[in-house]
């Protein structure tokens, strides 16, 4: 069954509209983000006027390849500097509301699930997480499972787990997550523990391969995109594959032998999109990779030339539980995850230089 999505932003073949003023209260709260202008940064990346922005008129123009070279310190100049003359105070906020209507929007997904996270940490994570991508001048969202529920087809696609208890929390969420971004006509996702590195706005505007599910990162979704039919064709795949692990091992459990039992089974959407993709076909989804593994990041965190070359052209960084466990920075453990990206993109932006991220698919 097709969800009903012809509302859900996609309105030509080619343009992709950001939903900022649809759906209940969604364009509210964009509005009075921007018009707060910024979160908590105090403690967070370091502000614009710290990295020496350009010109919101320049970026907002930058159509051709030649744009991919420009580094995003920049954006939401004008409104992040508005005056506190009231005689101009009415002008600058309507600057800051036509800036909004510009800037594509990242979401993320979050729902508190059993991890080595504590909820200090996961909060802390997601706001160097919306920190960042602000700063990069995108309009950071958290998707909740109340914005899957939007979706007609949501108990359809949830019934294909069929047994909850047995994908875990965690895995549940990771699935419901391709159904909150239907019901939002689909877009850019990343990963709460996913921050910016190079420049890629143009494609927040206008989807690549016009829309076609695109994951960045290899078979790891720590940034996807695509348009709202697309996020509704995976999620139904991905929900099969979990039913299909569900049912073999509920098997195991009542025929095989005792040392395959297991109650939790460890089946993942990343799992499912490896399954996908390298045993059912690879038209499944188009995979790249443009994400830089946080493990090869968190090697050295004083980086020099050499080390810039591992971010040239990616468009993010990826800090998984993994990435933390191996990488050799001085904050260990899950829970430090936001200090060690605010630390890290800092130490980036300090040391290397922008690179162009590919453009074939624009």
């Amino acid at each position: 069954m097709a969800v009903a999505i012809d509302p859900y932003r996609r309105q030509s073949q080619h343009k992709y509209v950001p939903p900022i003023l649809t759906g209940t209260g969604v364009g509210f709260l964009v509005l009075i983000g921007l018009l707060g202008v910024k979160y908590n940064t105090n403690q967070l990346v370091p502000s614009f006027s710290d990295w020496h922005l350009h010109s919101l008129d320049n970026e907002l123009m930058l159509q051709t390849d030649e744009a991919a070279t420009v580094n995003h310190r920049f954006l939401l100049e004008n409104s992040q500097k508005i005056s506190d003359d009231t005689s101009d105070q009415a002008s600058q906020k309507q600057a800051a509301i036509d800036a909004a209507a510009e800037r594509p929007i990242m979401y993320t997904y979050y729902e508190p699930a059993t991890t080595d996270m504590t909820e200090d940490a996961d909060n802390d994570l997601l706001e160097n997480w919306k920190n960042a991508w602000f700063d990069a001048g995108w309009q950071p969202k958290v998707l909740t499972e109340d914005d899957a529920r939007k979706v007609p087809e949501y108990q359809e696609l949830v019934d294909l787990v069929m047994d909850k208890k047995h994908i875990g929390g965690y895995n549940m969420a990771c699935y419901i997550r391709w159904i909150a971004m239907v019901s939002v006509g689909g877009g850019f996702m990343a990963d709460y523990d996913t921050f910016p590195l190079n420049h890629f706005l143009r494609h927040g505007r206008d989807l690549p391969f016009d829309g076609q599910m695109t994951v960045w990162a290899g078979h790891v979704p720590a940034l996807v995109s695509g348009n709202g039919h697309e996020y509704f064709r995976i999620a139904k795949q991905i929900g099969r594959s979990m039913r299909k692990h569900v049912l073999l091992q509920k098997e195991i459990n009542e025929k095989g032998p005792t040392h395959l039992h297991r109650n939790h089974l460890p089946w993942s959407d990343m799992l499912a999109l490896s399954e996908l993709y390298n045993k059912v076909s690879t038209d499944m989804f188009i995979m790249r990779r443009q994400v830089l593994n946080g493990a090869d990041a968190l090697q050295n965190m004083n980086w020099s030339e050499h080390e810039c070359r591992l971010a040239r052209g990616m468009r993010a960084v990826h800090f998984s539980h993994k990435a933390i466990a191996v990488g050799k920075q001085v904050y260990r453990g899950a829970i430090h995850r936001g200090t060690v990206a605010r630390k890290f993109l800092n130490m980036w932006h300090k040391n290397c230089k922008y690179t162009p991220v590919e453009d074939e698919t624009v």
